[in-house]
């Protein structure tokens, strides 16, 4: 056919529930072929020479194939009603005002036919393609052109992979389509899309809960390579402006991205001696798509978070978010990177930076969120529930570091109280019984500042762990161990000693005298006891089994040694490094002529020659050293304290008690340093 002309043609395609299309069903019967390929045509059988037997083989050869070519093709001013039945919710889209050009239209397997064609959609949507195809493959190659598209046509298109609905936007799109015959006939053919598209106008819901999910005034996605027959989306960059995003941490710690993801059937065409790790990505419910996002870049964004999981919950709005998240994938290793600036509240600045995974079916979350200048009475729900108390006044500065991986919950919570004033007491059963107006009261710094770390951790797959409950415990055990030893604290109360830690002096080993520094800190911790009649002080003396034993026996050894000269005095004036080394020398050779303990030997028996360092070493090592020396040296060091500070005036003596010297763990931080803690009784 040379020339096919259509004008005002008006044409209705409909596909059933089983995916047929009535239209090309009808195509289909027309073009195929009037026989089976291998059943032979049946044809009277004539007495003839045999040439005529010749011609009687070719006529019972098979049937050629149909040919139907249509050199060109125009329509003008058509218009196209599709209705797909075969998805859950039916499909209705009406092409109008349909201009097409095709050339050379054939069924001739390899022929390839070009064509161009317009259309609008909604009567603002306008559609412009143009390529070529072979209708014997399928296969396709389709330069599109898409401009103010209504999206919510499209939705039930997507509803398998997203439980989202959406109620406006409209897309442009600039791009390629290729569609590949599949490899086997029982197989899907190949559908890829290469090119840019933005999304503008854009408004959905939340299936699962229908609240609002995701808007925005603009969406602008480049490098877009996405294919269908497998499933895989790969996006170089996104640019979204003016959006709003509802963020929900569910119950079961979940964000809501995860929840809009509709779990893929298990892919059961794994070929032979292959696991499914090595065919395909699996997920435990079903596979999940390949998806990979390079970059994100947001700006002016406003997103609303709830957290359900904590209880009770609480809802932050964070508005004016700027920021990136590149590296987000489903498949990679590596971890999505976010870093989001805003404002919380109205006014609060607010930082988020970190790791997410949210497209992956173990769950990886590591971020630090840092919230400025938040009124605390915002947070009477959390304060009432767990303090006790309402919040009259105060703000509240965080720097918060989360860290889920899998089912492991760790956390670091840095909070800063600015002027926290507690206000009326209110029942409740989950409230700490501590002295929390004391605690406050010990907390506070000369500024009227709290500083604190709390640390959470938990296994989120632990059906008793509860994060509330959690954060109470944290609470209650971190003001229990400042009302319990508030010494860090004490100094800060009256505007001294900041920085400094007093519940502890240090001496140096073997040693019970007090330096000007220590004398320093003791000055300022009785400053502030002098100022609080109703404590009383307790001094626990300690010793280090370690580094005091060392010294002791060093200290041993060198009175031992100079013991040897019955010139030199025994109080203590001379040391051993003050003689001559020819002095010293004879002293320790003699030393250890007169040791008792047994000599090192060769071989043959004979007392080994040592240097002098070496005899050293072992006169130091021999000494004995009994228990009471170490305890001794513990009671001097607690009555050296005490002595110090009931001499300045400011604590009455009966106010300060000593107990029994304990030894320090030898593995202790800075093991030269002797602590001499102080504990309120």
């Amino acid at each position: 056919v040379r020339l096919v002309e259509l004008h005002k043609a008006q044409v209705e395609v409909n596909r059933d529930k089983t995916g047929r299309m009535d239209l090309l069903a009808a195509i289909e019967k027309a073009l195929k072929p009037g026989g089976n390929p291998g059943e032979k045509a049946t044809a009277s059988k004539l007495a003839q020479t045999k040439q005529d037997a010749t011609k009687q083989d070719e006529q019972n050869a098979p049937a050629p194939a149909w040919v139907a070519t249509i050199h060109k093709t125009v329509l003008d001013q058509c218009r196209v009603q599709f209705i797909d039945q075969a998805k859950k919710e039916p499909v209705k889209v009406i092409m109008k005002d349909i201009g097409v050009t095709v050339e050379n239209i054939s069924t001739k397997k390899g022929e390839k036919s070009t064509f161009k064609a317009s259309m609008t959609n909604k009567d603002k949507g306008e559609i412009n393609l143009d390529g070529s195809f072979d209708i014997s493959g399928p296969a396709a190659t389709v330069n599109i052109d898409f401009n103010r598209i209504d999206v919510n046509t499209a939705e039930p298109y997507f509803t398998d992979f997203l439980k989202i609905s959406i109620s406006e936007g409209y897309l442009n799109t600039r791009g390629t389509v290729v569609v590949t015959p599949a490899k086997k006939k029982s197989d899907l053919p190949e559908i890829t899309y290469k090119g840019q598209a933005s999304l503008n106008n854009f408004m959905s819901k939340n299936k699962v809960d229908d609240t609002e999910f995701f808007s925005c005034k603009s969406l602008y996605a480049t490098g877009m390579d996405i294919c269908v027959n497998p499933m895989s989306v790969v996006i170089e960059k996104i640019a979204l402006t003016d959006f709003y995003q509802r963020v929900i941490l569910n119950k079961n710690a979940q964000l809501n991205y995860k929840e809009i993801m509709v779990e893929q059937p298990e892919d059961n065409t794994v070929p032979k001696g292959k696991t499914k790790t090595e065919a395909a990505p699996v997920k435990e419910g079903g596979s999940i798509p390949d998806i990979r996002i390079n970059a994100i870049t947001l700006q002016g964004g406003h997103i609303n978070f709830s957290d359900y999981f904590t209880q009770p919950n609480f809802t932050a709005n964070m508005t004016e978010i700027a920021g990136s998240l590149t590296g987000l994938s489903s498949m990679g290793k590596a971890h999505a990177q976010l870093v989001l600036k805003g404002v919380h509240g109205g006014y609060a600045p607010l930082d988020i930076t970190g790791q997410v995974d949210p497209l992956k079916d173990k769950r990886f979350v590591d971020l630090t969120i840092s919230f400025k200048n938040i009124e605390l009475p915002k947070f009477n729900v959390y304060s009432k529930k767990y303090l006790g108390y309402e919040i009259e006044k105060g703000k509240l500065i965080l720097e918060l570091h989360y860290n889920i991986n899998g089912d492991k919950l760790n956390s670091n919570n840095h909070v800063l109280f600015d002027q926290l004033t507690l206000g009326k007491k209110v029942d409740s059963k989950d409230a700490s019984s501590l002295p929390l107006e004391f605690a406050v009261s010990l907390l506070k710094n000369s500024k009227g500042e709290i500083d604190l770390n709390l640390p959470i951790t938990g296994d989120l797959s632990d059906p008793k762990f509860h994060f509330g409950k959690v954060v109470g415990t944290v609470l209650k055990n971190f003001i229990m161990g400042i009302v319990t030893a508030p010494f860090k604290f004490l100094g800060n109360l009256v505007g001294l000693g900041s920085g400094q830690d007093l519940g502890y002096v240090e001496f140096d080993p073997g040693k019970s005298q007090l330096d000007q520094a220590q004398k320093d800190k003791l000055d300022k911790l009785a400053t502030v006891l002098g100022k609080r009649t109703n404590l009383k002080l307790e001094i626990l003396s300690h010793y280090n089994k370690l580094n005091d034993a060392e010294q002791l026996r060093y200290e041993a050894y060198e009175a031992m040694v100079l013991s040897m000269d019955k010139k030199l005095p025994e109080d203590g004036t001379v040391r051993l490094a003050d003689l001559d080394e020819e002095k010293r020398t004879r002293l320790i050779e003699k030393s250890y002529d007169k040791a008792q303990f047994p000599k090192p030997r060769d071989a043959s028996g004979k007392e080994k020659e040592l240097t002098l360092d070496e005899k050293e070493t072992l006169l130091v090592t021999s000494m004995p050293l009994d228990g009471d020396a170490l305890n001794g040296l513990g009671w001097r060091r607690g009555r050296e304290i005490a002595k110090y500070l009931t001499e300045t005036g400011k604590i009455d003596v009966r106010r300060v008690f000593v107990t029994q010297p304990d030894p320090v763990a030898e593995d202790e931080e800075n093991n030269a340093r002797i602590k001499a803690t102080f504990n309120l009784k």
